[in-house]
């Protein structure tokens, strides 16, 4: 099952244009074990949002997408919110700046993206404060949006 896993991984980071690489190489994406074996993951469905398997898929998807161009490690830097910050203001009405620095303005946009998925049977109040179900919202919208089944 775990070699599924990673061989689904592999795949989608080559769907992304992401190679799994050491430090050293410069032009490369670094990409974790870890976020590797997790990019495929159903993080729609978990009861504890965001988790480290969304972060990676964040960077992976919507960051990586939109510029960020740093390692996929599960931790978000500010590098990772910015390439987030510019899909948002791309495609969900974002209006502030691009700074890596979260505010409600971009908890909002998160929040439309997530209520925009149909995942959740009650849209959620578009009002900056991330709820489980925003979470789980948003986890659906960067699988649909950037990974496949």
């Amino acid at each position: 099952m775990k070699n599924k896993l990673i061989a689904a991984g592999s795949a989608t980071l080559l769907a992304l244009g992401l190679v799994v690489t050491s430090a050293t190489a410069a032009s490369a994406v670094e990409v974790s074990s870890y976020c590797l074996s997790n990019l495929n993951a159903r993080t729609q469905n978990s009861t504890e949002l965001p988790s480290k398997a969304l972060i990676c898929q964040m960077q992976a998807g919507p960051a990586r997408a939109y510029g960020y161009t740093g390692p996929i490690n599960g931790v978000m830097g500010a590098n990772s919110w910015k390439g987030i910050q510019s899909y948002l203001k791309a495609k969900w009405g974002y209006t502030g700046a691009i700074s890596g620095k979260t505010g409600k303005s971009m908890r909002e946009a998160m929040e439309r993206a997530a209520n925009a998925t149909g995942f959740q049977t009650t849209p959620q109040p578009i009002d900056g404060a991330l709820s489980l179900k925003d979470w789980q919202g948003w986890a659906y919208r960067v699988r649909i949006n950037f990974f496949t089944d």
